[in-house]
């Protein structure tokens, strides 16, 4: 939702840094986890509200808390879905057939922070 209301910069930032807790006709409480609280700035949390009134109603309320949520923020999602990727193109590279015989006939060393997923 947050790519299709067309959010970007700190606005984006922090609605991907929240969770949704409760969703109704008027209102719309969203959950910020503490570490990102510095994002919760009275600009930032107008243009979210105002981006949410455009798509669900000009009567929209929204609120946002700072608490640790019950589920995984989109942010945090992104980022463990990267480092899986990161994970898995590294154990593809380094059990490739090819990349084990150069290893063990010239005793190379794989550098795996160049290692990318594609």
């Amino acid at each position: 939702m947050i790519d299709e209301m067309g959010l970007a910069g700190l606005v984006k930032e922090l609605a991907g840094h929240c969770v949704l807790k409760e969703f109704s006709d008027n209102k719309v409480h969203l959950v910020l986890i503490p570490a990102q609280q510095h994002l919760l700035q009275t600009s930032q949390k107008d243009r979210l509200q105002d981006a949410l009134k455009s798509r669900f109603g000009e009567q929209l309320k929204l609120l946002i808390t700072v608490e640790e949520p019950e589920r995984e923020t989109p942010a945090q999602q992104r980022i463990r879905l990267e480092q899986e990727r990161q994970s898995a193109a590294i154990d593809s590279f380094e059990n490739d057939p090819n990349v084990v015989a150069l290893v063990e006939t010239f005793n190379a060393k794989v550098d795996k922070e160049k290692i990318t997923p594609q």
